[in-house]
């Protein structure tokens, strides 16, 4: 029995502003910041300095947009914030542009994105996963891949399984909470919770996944976040039997 190697880093999800008091005892965890707006993200290039002795910045979330020439703009505007931060990835929350709108767009910035080593994760929220997202991601990882916010997905635990299994590589960072009853945003190991990340990570294990495992509560569960990771890594450094 040993313990192997893993490609797996446990992290969590924060919102600028509202979550900053947070911020003082997750030291040195992973950490992707959520930023409602193009105000809030601004706010942070001027406001955030000073924190980055305490935390690793792995991917900043982008707010949503309507449209390509919003689209167009907020890129231009986080992508040097990415930079001066050393931010490796930025999420996109399509929760109101629909990929194939944004692709050509994508396509004309790969070349800026591989110079400045930032990655395009394209958040996958429901089962709809766009044939030309997958072809793109495949086509250039090194721009472009996904993340998953784990409990949005409406499908059964075997099914999510294989989905995991079927993107493979092509998936960075994977948001993770828990459901019950149509309530979201629970702890991932609530008792009430319809996933068993327990399963979740040994397959990732299994895999030998590259990921990042990112906590993502409700506002009134935050505070378990510490627990909740030091559990996480417990179940990375598993004995393999």
């Amino acid at each position: 029995m040993s313990i192997t190697p893993t490609r797996l880093f446990p992290g969590c999800v924060l919102s600028w502003p509202r979550d900053r008091p947070l911020i003082s005892w997750l030291h040195y965890e992973s950490i992707e910041m959520a930023f409602p707006d193009q105000d809030s993200l601004n706010d942070f290039y001027v406001s955030g300095e000073d924190l980055v002795d305490y935390i690793t910045l792995v991917a900043f979330r982008l707010p949503p947009v309507s449209d390509l020439k919003r689209f167009s703009s907020l890129l231009e505007n986080a992508l040097p914030i990415a930079k001066d931060y050393n931010v490796s990835f930025l999420i996109i929350d399509p929760w109101q542009i629909a990929f194939d709108t944004i692709r050509e767009r994508l396509l004309e910035i790969a070349d800026l994105l591989l110079e400045e080593k930032i990655c395009l994760c394209w958040n996958i929220r429901n089962d709809d996963i766009s044939v030309s997202l997958t072809e793109l991601v495949k086509e250039i990882p090194e721009a472009y891949l996904l993340s998953i916010d784990l409990p949005y997905l409406k499908r059964a635990e075997d099914t999510l399984l294989h989905l995991i299994m079927d993107l493979g590589e092509l998936v960075r960072v994977l948001h993770m909470s828990n459901s019950y009853l149509g309530h979201k945003g629970l702890p991932i190991f609530d008792s009430r919770g319809s996933l068993d990340y327990g399963s979740i990570i040994r397959l990732l294990k299994a895999l030998d996944a590259y990921c990042f495992l990112l906590l993502d509560y409700a506002d009134e569960y935050k505070h378990l976040y510490r627990e909740d990771l030091l559990k996480v890594k417990e179940y990375i450094l598993s004995p393999v039997v």
